[in-house]
């Protein structure tokens, strides 16, 4: 029997699972268990917007993070489907793009249309509109500061809980196990194997799980995890980054056809129910001259009055909304290297870390699961056969 387990059960650790159930279904040799402190949607999933910024993003297409964007993308059009047939669970996925609002020459309009050249050739739209044009066709947004417009019909949202829900659901159907009452403290190890972890439980008691691999994808508690399981390297560290959101109720709904709207980087989500969702903030900690850390920081309520002043400057409903509600959550964000961390754990074969997305968890979380299910098939780690 070959144990895998995944630390960590956010939208990565549950996609992960079951990405990894689908290629070897209750397969007798291949034992899959799903490890986490707390129940899931408690962390950065809970409070994250699902908006999936892909083809609209100015990466280079040879880099890894154009090519993550561009796998998890086309993965999500067969996955949402999938796991709302397995588990009947409906899954709100906005199919309507993104369209982002220009405010600054900065890029300048030949770089968009540079990028709307690349994305053609690699089979994603974007449409360069100009303010007239943006007008005509979104009669709701103000664009007194637009200088122009750029709509991407590929992008994609997805609102996170139900889709976590739905991915665990699906694993759990096809023979994954859910412990979530378990914290990785240490590990064992020979050589450069790691034979197993110790897991603290709630109760203060401490066990012991044999496992053939481990894959840590436990966002801000990853190098916790990490860093006590390496014998060498540098140690990780992630930083929290908070981000505050709003649930609002307009006037009156912005059409079922509408795409997310972004501008300076907040985004205005259109939600099925006719409710808004607004976000995010970006708050970092207080840090020491070596860019550590110092402590998580305090949401700011002054930063949650600017973001929705910024969403009213090109949504004017929203001056009348009510408030249904706000949230907050950490992002995961690597220091002195990129996001997300996508390699072994130091000094480990057998090890691997899928973790700190930063703001793209939702987005990536399809790539990374392909990515770790391919780093499971070639290493030295038994391949069950597939039944």
């Amino acid at each position: 029997m070959t144990t895998i387990a995944i630390a960590g059960c956010g939208i990565i650790g549950a996609i992960l699972a079951y990405e990894l159930s689908r290629l070897y279904p209750r397969c007798p040799d291949l034992d899959i268990l799903v490890i986490d402190r707390q129940p899931p949607a408690r962390a950065s999933t809970g409070a994250a917007l699902g908006v999936m910024m892909g083809a609209i993003s100015l990466k280079k297409a040879k880099s890894r993070a154009w090519k993550l964007r561009r796998d998890s993308l086309v993965r999500y059009e067969t996955l949402i489907p999938e796991l709302s047939a397995i588990t009947g669970r409906s899954i709100p996925y906005n199919r309507h793009g993104i369209l982002k609002l220009c405010t600054s020459p900065k890029p300048t309009l030949e770089t968009w249309q540079t990028l709307a050249d690349e994305r053609r050739q690699q089979q994603f739209h974007l449409d360069i509109l100009t303010p007239d044009t943006t007008a005509d066709r979104f009669p709701d947004l103000r664009l007194d500061q637009t200088i122009a417009a750029v709509y991407s019909i590929d992008d994609r949202q997805v609102e996170p809980i139900p889709l976590l829900e739905a991915a665990i659901a699906a694993a759990q159907s096809q023979g994954v196990r859910f412990d979530y009452d378990g914290c990785v403290e240490s590990g064992i190890t020979d050589g450069d194997r790691l034979l197993g972890v110790t897991l603290r439980r709630s109760s203060g008691v401490s066990e012991t799980l044999d496992l053939d691999a481990l894959i840590v994808t436990a966002g801000t508690g990853s190098a916790t995890i990490a860093n006590a399981l390496m014998a060498e390297g540098e140690p990780l560290t992630i930083m929290n980054v908070l981000g505050q959101a709003l649930h609002l109720r307009p006037p009156s709904a912005l059409p079922q056809n509408h795409p997310v709207i972004t501008c300076d980087d907040v985004h205005i989500v259109p939600r099925s129910d006719g409710t808004i969702w607004v976000g995010a903030t970006l708050e970092f900690p207080p840090v020491d001259c070596s860019d550590r850390a110092l402590s998580d920081p305090i949401p700011d309520p002054q930063a949650l009055d600017h973001l929705r002043r910024r969403a009213t400057d090109f949504y004017p409903a929203l001056e009348q909304a009510d408030v249904i509600s706000s949230w907050q959550g950490m992002r995961p964000r690597p220091v002195d290297r990129s996001a997300p961390v996508i390699e072994p754990i130091a000094g480990l074969t057998n090890a691997l870390l899928a973790t700190a997305h930063y703001r793209n968890g939702v987005l990536l979380a399809p790539a990374t699961a392909q990515r770790a299910i391919e780093w499971v098939q070639q290493t030295q780690i038994p391949n069950p056969d597939r039944r």
